[in-house]
């Protein structure tokens, strides 16, 4: 759940072209691998973590993990067009399992539900759109790719080096070793693919086992997935998207939009001036995005409930679908 939309394409051009003799990736500082490696065990031993962790994933002859470099440029949100991406993302096999979950975990949502104000739904449906409801959690060994991004990503090789450490945490409280943590190649793990960070920021003990586990407990996965909603702002009884229809005399280059035909965030008071359809029962300064999915498609104001979405994945493309997919999952339910 890292916000990959973010992470720089040119970077990873020139990380995957800046090769050492030895066939690995250098940073700009061109510190050997192994010498950083061991700077990060040293650090990590430092802060009481088990350091052999780090040893453990590597192996004896240590080069960073190509593998998570390359998948940076291999993301489905960056590649694929919206109607594919969509139809994936709300394929009859995953609303179909999606029922069943909501069926099988129905007193543990329902009473999360009550106390957090998140919609059942959108709790399944994160689920289902990371992991297929815990089906794949990913098979990248963690600890070896965020030692990797720490090394080689240019923009922010602190966050990736704080989430190693926190890695190594998470591997000591579910008894994982530094090959069999795994998840995505960004260093997501669990069940709902928590950044090691948020295990410990956000993740809550849903089955009263005095412990997290995002990993096995799927009332974990459930009360800690709707306490990240919460923080981040998820607003209870608010709709997420209306159907509008701009004006006429107003050209959408007015607005801003972004390469995926999403606008900023713009009070909902000058989309009524500007002629824009609105939606009703909604306070005039909230914050609205048009959003065009599908070129000559439906037009959308898409409220705060879509940026909390953003905010676990930022991807237009993502927030979109899994807010389709919870709303598919309510009615069905």
């Amino acid at each position: 759940m890292l916000n990959i939309m973010k992470i720089s394409m040119l970077a990873l051009i020139t990380l995957l072209t800046a090769c050492a003799s030895t066939g690995g990736l250098t940073t700009a500082q061109n510190q050997s691998f192994e010498v950083f490696l061991q700077a990060l065990e040293e650090e990590a031993q430092a802060q009481g973590l088990n350091a052999y962790l780090i040893k453990e994933a590597f192996g004896p002859h240590p080069k960073p993990f190509l593998q998570v470099v390359k998948a940076q440029d291999n993301q489905a949100e960056l590649k694929d067009a919206f109607t594919p991406y969509f139809n994936r993302m709300l394929s009859p096999t995953r609303i179909q399992k999606g029922g069943e979950i909501m069926a099988a975990h129905k007193d543990i949502l329902a009473k999360t539900s009550r106390a957090t104000g998140i919609p059942e739904g959108v709790i399944v449906a994160l689920w289902g759109a990371e992991t297929n409801y815990g089906g794949y959690m990913g098979n990248i060994p963690v600890i070896k790719a965020l030692a990797t991004l720490a090394y080689t990503d240019t923009r922010r090789p602190a966050f990736f080096r704080r989430e190693l450490f926190n890695a190594l945490k998470v591997a000591e409280l579910t008894g994982k070793n530094g090959e069999s943590l795994q998840g995505s190649w960004a260093g997501a793990v669990g069940q709902n693919q928590f950044m090691p960070s948020n295990w410990f920021k956000m993740g809550r003990d849903g089955d009263g086992d005095g412990k997290v586990n995002l990993i096995d407990s799927e009332a974990d996965v459930v009360a800690s997935t709707a306490n990240y909603l919460v923080q981040a702002g998820w607003i209870e009884g608010q709709g997420w998207k209306w159907l509008t229809m701009p004006p006429e005399n107003h050209p959408q280059e007015k607005i801003e939009l972004n390469s995926r035909n999403l606008s900023k965030p713009i009070p909902l008071i000058m989309w009524k001036k500007w002629g824009y359809t609105t939606p009703e029962n909604v306070p005039e300064n909230t914050a609205l995005r048009f959003y065009q999915p599908v070129a000559e498609g439906p037009n959308y104001l898409l409220g705060p409930n879509f940026d909390v979405i953003l905010d676990w994945n930022y991807s237009s493309f993502f927030a979109f679908s899994v807010l389709s997919l919870a709303d598919i999952l309510k009615q069905e339910s």
